[in-house]
């Protein structure tokens, strides 16, 4: 079985578990993701796959059934279910249960005043508004903050940051996109982690510690990127940094291993095999990674569709 052939089998996996799981007992995204040990980001995108589900249907029926669950309530066809699954899910959203893209980190830091978002600013680091936007994109892409999530934690208006993006960072507009409107990283510990970054960062600062302020703003830059791509010479192996390094940069600009293949001028079918066994254990980057390799699919078949019309 093959790397895309075993994906596709554990994604249809995933939506009869998930599926099934809602229907008997109409759980949030949070709560489905807890019960069966699937991310919350995971858990919104294969509920809200209509072509998945529909091809899943056959065997979530079977699975209903075997569980005593009464045959007149299960929708009579895949697409059915999937408009069933999406009332159900609004339905939930209003009654207050949180849906995966919901669960952001202010629910629980304002609730247990957790002093870390106190007074943040972009001003601190740098005092040209340009090298500050600079610094936010950088940092955006890196963690995994999005729009609204930037706009809570800095106090600025959204259209602001989008706008002062365009106006400062044109050459990362497309990756900022994608991470803005499709990207599924759990806010929770996307900003989790920001914070804790900004905070050594500040320290840093504070203390007058060059060399460590150095390391951390080169940590969510791409100069290691840049270093690998000068000193690698074509048809020399993969060292687990150097895999660490072109994967983090996929990424963080939401590249398509042919992307970085081109970029980095490396064999994509080489480095994809070895990305495979790379993972195996860093199951968070592994979930990253999926996450991406399921966007990119699902807009290289709408585009294939697109052609085809």
């Amino acid at each position: 079985m093959t790397r895309e052939e075993e994906y596709l089998q554990r994604r249809m996996e995933e939506a009869v578990q998930l599926c099934t799981e809602f229907l008997l007992t109409n759980s949030s995204d949070i709560d489905l993701a807890s019960k069966t040990g699937i991310s919350s980001s995971t858990v919104g995108r294969r509920l809200t796959n209509k072509e998945l589900i529909e091809q899943a249907y056959p065997e979530i029926k079977r699975n209903l059934l075997e569980l005593g669950y009464n045959e007149n309530l299960i929708p009579e066809n895949g697409a059915e279910l999937f408009e069933f699954i999406a009332k159900k899910r609004q339905e939930n959203l209003k009654q207050g249960k949180m849906l995966g893209s919901q669960a952001t980190y202010f629910n629980h830091v304002y609730k247990n005043n957790d002093q870390r978002v106190n007074k943040l600013s972009l001003g601190i680091f740098y005092s040209d508004i340009e090298k500050q936007y600079k610094f936010l994109v950088n940092a955006a892409l890196y963690f995994k903050l999005h729009l609204k999530t930037l706009s809570e934690l800095f106090q600025i208006d959204e259209k602001e940051i989008y706008n002062n993006i365009l106006r400062y960072c044109p050459n990362l507009i497309d990756s900022v996109n994608v991470l803005f409107n499709h990207d599924g990283k759990d806010q929770t510990i996307a900003c989790n982690n920001f914070l804790d970054y900004y905070h050594s960062l500040l320290n840093a600062a504070r203390n007058k510690d060059l060399e460590e302020r150095k390391r951390l703003v080169a940590l969510i830059g791409d100069s290691k990127a840049v270093e690998l791509k000068k000193r690698r010479n074509p048809g020399d192996k993969f060292t687990e940094e150097d895999l660490e390094t072109l994967i983090r940069y996929q990424l963080k600009y939401a590249l398509t291993a042919t992307d970085l293949a081109y970029i980095f001028e490396i064999n994509r079918s080489t480095f994809q095999k070895n990305v495979k066994k790379f993972l195996e254990g860093r199951e968070e980057l592994k979930k990253e990674y999926e996450y991406l390799m399921d966007y990119n699919n699902l807009k290289r078949d709408n585009l294939i569709g697109v052609r085809r019309g």
